[in-house]
């Protein structure tokens, strides 16, 4: 939509966001002032091995056992190599090798997502992947292909606008149901990106249910629709 033009087409001095958030806290507006959410990138890597029958394994250059030893480094990066004051999350979120019960694949393929609240820190974590799935190449002599992209920025909401947000949050839930004070999120959004270019504020607001966000069971309290409008 950036790309679009939206924001040329439909020029705005401010920008404001609403993330619905299940917490047994129905009506409950919170707001993280700067750095509210982490910015978010997603990464690949194949590693290319050499297949072999499962009875002979040391005729492979077994890409899973490879995968495996490659996935316990990745765990160690922030724990020893982030700053224990700053904040940073590494997920390994997918692993796949193999179709078969006897054959040891020729490749593997892993997966996952980085998320940061700096850029300097997100420089760090791919420096240190790329360093890692070079020495196993080396050390395995395999081949293996990292790639990374960066898919959403570390969303920053304005100090005056998230207190007007919040004065008006006020008028609608009352002042003992806004915090100013609530604590970032690793989570991400790509609202992050549309305050990069115009200034405003994201909050969230709290709702029945205590079944976590990107379940197949979450619940959408519906009275958050006219609470979440009458903010706006």
């Amino acid at each position: 939509m950036i790309d679009d033009g939206v924001l040329e087409q439909f020029p705005c001095d401010e920008i404001y966001g609403i993330h619905n958030w299940p917490n047994h806290s129905s009506n409950k507006v919170e707001i993280c002032v700067g750095p509210a959410m982490a910015g978010a990138a997603f990464f690949d890597i194949e590693i290319v091995g050499e297949g072999a029958h499962a009875a002979a394994p040391h005729n492979a250059r077994d890409p899973i056992l490879i995968g495996c030893s490659l996935i316990s480094q990745i765990q160690h990066i922030v724990s020893r190599n982030i700053p224990p004051l700053e904040t940073c999350v590494i997920s390994i979120t997918k692993f796949n090798a193999g179709t078969a019960y006897n054959i040891i694949p020729e490749t593997s393929h892993i997966a996952g997502t980085i998320r940061y609240f700096s850029d300097e820190i997100f420089n760090l974590i791919e420096k240190r992947l790329e360093e890692i799935c070079s020495g196993f190449e080396i050390s395995y002599n395999v081949k293996i292909k990292l790639s990374i992209r960066k898919v959403f920025d570390v969303l920053v909401n304005d100090e005056n606008l998230s207190k007007a947000y919040i004065s008006a949050a006020a008028d609608i839930v009352g002042e003992e149901n806004t915090n100013m004070k609530a604590p970032p999120s690793t989570g991400s959004e790509d609202f992050a990106d549309f305050l990069k270019i115009t200034p405003g504020a994201y909050c969230k607001l709290g709702h029945e249910g205590n079944i976590a966000l990107h379940s197949p069971n979450f619940y959408l309290d519906p009275k958050t629709i006219a609470v979440g409008s009458a903010v706006l």
